[in-house]
């Protein structure tokens, strides 16, 4: 087993047991998220909200088996006894609000939104742990000492170094039974600490200590921790994008908890945070353990989102006003003018305002590739202002050029096969062009009469409707035999065969026999195949490919009659013909 994946909680398993129902649990979430959507995920920065502004932010973090419990077994090695919290899910809510241009004071609402969790104790008495619960609000403070506000730099680099001072206090408004709260209040300062070789690149630090009451269950201690954490990074995109690493790490400060791999967590995290325009942030994150202690995850995953109010706009340096110069009397200066010689129009481009534009397309003449021609824009330097070619000839104006339509002079619609681009449609694909098929939505072969033309075959005892080939008799087979008996079964079946034979655009036919309920379902199901086959063989006998034939058998299943009479069973005795593929 990797360390990450387990807490080591190495007792045995008497202790569990054994264990007093007085609440002894505490705050088991070691994953703190900063309070402003600029921060780093766990590591605060010493940046800050302006005067009078505010944030709000919401960050959800999922844990993998923040809490097992283990042992060591008759081999020496650390087994697993079970996990006791194996997937911890906290939505955390919270918001900000500056003060000063230096002071951001905070607040935050954990809440347990999903834990899978079971009761560590046999003791009565003992609640199982919830998996919805509320954790310790959080309050905080922020102030900035050394360094300008990240936001508050405008074009300017950034210091070198920053250095802030926070607090954190949490109120006891948890469920400590599930591992939601310490059961008391807890508070952490943290110094601050950030340096910027680069406008890109940032490291920041954050050293401090957790004043937290003792605690000791599951062979696992808390109480006074120290804890150092460490954020890495660069800034892309135009500083839009910061990706980056952190470490978080800590121990407990007693001698029986003191470089502890039960009581020192330690896990890193890979972050991404991008901003949006008007102080919008999204954050992920995602990393791992690497200590036994309680609340370091196997796994860990976290998505941020949150508002933060920009600070206000540094005010660039009016620059000087330009000497008043202009050749070419055109209203533009010499100095803003690219053809002060000649006079031209305003442009917005640099490089062409004030130059002259025969053609007024708006694009000047030194760039203009037809200068004398008006024409749009391009990147190609070679048509850049000059007129589009005209598009290529559509007789039929039907959107497909006549180079690639089959039928240029009769409007039609695209079609991926070339003999059949811009052809009219053919909804019954039987090869009869709709504006030419007098049964446009039934499948038929060609004819020259134009009242038939495209319609479907029509036989004595058999015609097309829609998808099916409807018989108009039926089929007789030899009682419980595939044996097809009587005259009239196989003028039918000729007329299925006429039909097949002259309307080739049907490519494939399902034959489908069905049974009536008596006798036993896999029996019929057999007869009802077999029956089918033999429709087949007729068919491909008189002359029908075999592949344009599938045989399938339903027994009893799909009744069209009631089968409690004999009139209805002798309905459900039938063979269908349906048309799968045309």
């Amino acid at each position: 087993m990797k360390p990450r994946l387990a807490l080591g909680l190495l007792v045995p398993l008497a202790l569990v047991t054994a264990r007093a129902g007085a609440a002894n649990e505490f705050s088991l979430n070691r994953f703190e998220p900063t309070p402003l959507v600029n921060d780093w995920l766990r590591v605060e920065r010493p940046t800050g909200l302006p005067h009078l502004g505010w944030g709000a932010v919401v960050t959800g973090d999922w844990g993998h088996k923040p809490l097992v419990l283990m042992r060591t077994g008759a081999d020496g090695k650390k087994e697993t006894v079970r996990d006791v919290v194996s997937e911890q899910v906290f939505v955390t809510p919270g918001v900000a609000f500056g003060l000063f241009n230096r002071l951001t004071v905070h607040a935050a609402v954990p809440i347990v939104a999903y834990q899978k969790a079971e009761s560590y104790s046999t003791s009565p008495g003992v609640a199982d742990p919830k998996s919805t619960v509320m954790g310790d609000v959080r309050f905080g403070a922020r102030l900035r000492i050394i360094g300008k506000s990240e936001a508050a730099r405008g074009t300017e680099a950034p210091d070198l170094l920053s250095l802030a001072i926070g607090a954190y206090v949490w109120a006891p408004t948890g469920d400590q039974r599930s591992w939601a709260s310490d059961g008391t209040w807890r508070a952490q300062p943290t110094a601050i600490l950030e340096i910027a070789p680069s406008r890109k690149v940032y490291i920041t630090g954050n050293l401090g200590f957790m004043f937290r009451p003792q605690r000791d269950v599951l062979g696992s201690e808390t109480g006074v921790e120290g804890f150092m954490s460490l954020a890495g990074g660069v800034k892309l995109m135009n500083e839009k994008l910061r990706v980056g690493a952190e470490v978080i790490g800590g121990t407990g400060l007693r001698d029986s908890t003191l470089f502890k791999l039960t009581t020192s967590p330690a896990e890193g995290l890979l972050s991404a945070t991008y901003a949006f325009s008007n102080g919008l942030y999204a954050s992920l994150g995602g990393g791992t353990g690497f200590s036994y202690a309680a609340g370091t995850p196997a796994a860990r995953a976290v998505l941020r989102i949150g508002w933060a109010s920009p600070w206000p706009e540094v005010k660039k340096p009016a620059p000087p006003p330009p000497v008043d110069d202009d050749k070419d009397k055109d209203t533009i200066d010499d100095v803003h003018d690219a053809c002060p010689l000649q006079p031209g129009p305003h442009s917005a481009d640099p490089d062409s305002n004030g130059c002259p534009d025969s053609d007024k397309d708006g694009i000047a003449d030194k760039i203009d590739a037809c200068p004398n021609e008006p024409g749009p824009d391009s990147a190609d330097h070679k048509t850049r202002g000059c007129p589009p070619p005209p598009p290529p000839p559509d007789k039929d104006k039907d959107g497909i050029f006549d180079a690639q339509d089959a039928c240029p002079d009769v409007a039609g619609a695209f079609n991926e096969d070339p003999k059949l681009n811009g052809c009219p449609p053919d909804k019954d694909k039987d090869g009869v062009l709709d504006d030419q098929d007098a049964c446009p939505t039934d499948p038929g072969p060609a004819t020259t009469d134009p009242k038939t033309n495209g319609c479907p075959v029509k036989t004595k005892f058999a015609e097309v409707k829609g998808s099916t080939i409807i018989i108009l008799d039926k089929i007789n087979f030899a009682n419980d035999s595939d044996k097809i008996i009587g005259a009239k079964s196989f003028q039918v079946l000729d007329s299925v065969f006429e039909i097949l034979d002259k309307t080739k655009s049907v490519k494939k036919v399902r034959i489908e026999g069905h049974t009536d309920n008596k006798g036993k379902a896999d029996h019929n199901k057999d007869l009802s195949k077999r029956r089918a086959q033999a429709v087949k063989d007729y068919l491909v006998k008189k002359g029908i490919d075999a592949g344009r034939l599938d045989a399938e058998g339903f027994g009893q299943d799909k009744p069209i009659a009631d089968n409690k009479t004999e009139a209805g069973r002798a309905k459900n005795r039938r063979v269908e013909f349906v048309i799968a593929d045309q």
